[in-house]
């Protein structure tokens, strides 16, 4: 059976030899079982025995049972391709072919070494480079409380926040989002008087012992599930101050956040549960706001 195989295959060359010779102007290339990818090959003769082909000027005869692996006829050149995985592996090399269900890859081109990967285990595909930015949206939620509210007597208040990051391969262990945040503080003893806080910062965090952020897999000890990062936010925030007797003041102020956060991996590199402790500055020729924040918050990578 494997007898009639080989010799269908080597009678399927010799009729696509013909019938490309034909129709196409287009190069064709040669894999040699030494691992030699002849690209822009033209062939000048073909049967089921051997083939006869031009490459780089020179002509030369190849055994079709002894030295020759495949023939694509009508491909110019090995495409490059990165491929990346459903575990988030990244792989970069040479797409030989592909049908409906699997991929034939190559890391190196001239070697005769092959990989067989199945569709269905591929996230994407691209002759282009794949960046691997993670993405991640993160929602906190806890307590404010202002440090130098003076007369206003402002209280420990609820304080929410949303974020959206990503992980730029340039930059290792470091990542950069933007977050916005809703709060307000009234003042302890006139319920009606109120500062509400809106704030929006550019952040940037680095992360320690990020092992549950980076690999897919729960084999992970239990220490690798905790990292932690300290990071910083630059912004602004719109304040809006209700006296309480219908006079309401609103102001644009420049701010900042600065603090430390811990992490708990839940699924690696997934889904995690963290901790962080900030604090929080706002500034006008007036004078400054000083306030202290402390938050939970789930964190999911997508």
């Amino acid at each position: 059976m494997a007898g009639i195989n080989l010799n269908f295959k080597k009678i399927l060359y010799v009729l696509l030899f013909y019938i490309f010779n034909i129709t196409s102007i287009h190069p064709d290339i040669i894999y040699l079982k030494t691992g030699q990818v002849l690209e822009s090959s033209k062939i000048l003769d073909a049967s089921a025995q051997s083939v006869t082909v031009e490459y780089e000027g020179e002509k030369k005869t190849y055994s079709m049972s002894s030295e020759v692996i495949r023939i694509r006829y009508g491909q110019d050149v090995l495409e490059g391709i990165n491929i990346l995985l459903t575990d988030e592996t990244l792989l970069n090399g040479f797409l030989v072919e592909q049908d409906v269900q699997k991929v034939i890859f190559r890391r190196e081109k001239h070697s005769a070494k092959e990989e067989n990967i199945l569709k269905s285990d591929i996230k994407q595909m691209s002759n282009k480079k794949i960046l691997l930015l993670y993405p991640e949206i993160i929602l906190r939620g806890g307590a404010l409380q202002v440090l130098n509210s003076g007369g206003s007597n402002l209280g420990i208040s609820s304080f929410f926040m949303a974020g959206y990051y990503i992980n730029p391969p340039w930059f290792k262990n470091i990542k950069i989002g933007l977050d916005i945040g809703y709060g307000i503080s009234s003042n302890k003893e006139i319920k009606e008087q109120n500062f509400t806080f809106i704030p929006g910062f550019f952040s940037f965090q680095y992360i320690f012992n990020g092992a549950g952020m980076e690999k897919l897999t729960d084999s992970i000890t239990f220490a690798e599930r905790f990292s932690y990062a300290p990071h910083i936010g630059i912004g602004a925030s719109f304040v809006i101050f209700d006296d309480g007797e219908g006079e309401i003041l609103q102001s644009l102020m420049p701010s900042t956040l600065v603090g430390f956060t811990l992490y708990f991996t839940v699924v690696p590199r997934l889904l995690f549960l963290n901790l962080s402790v900030d604090y929080y500055g706002l500034y006008e020729k007036a004078g400054q706001f000083h306030a202290a924040m402390s938050q939970l918050s789930l964190q999911y990578r997508y």
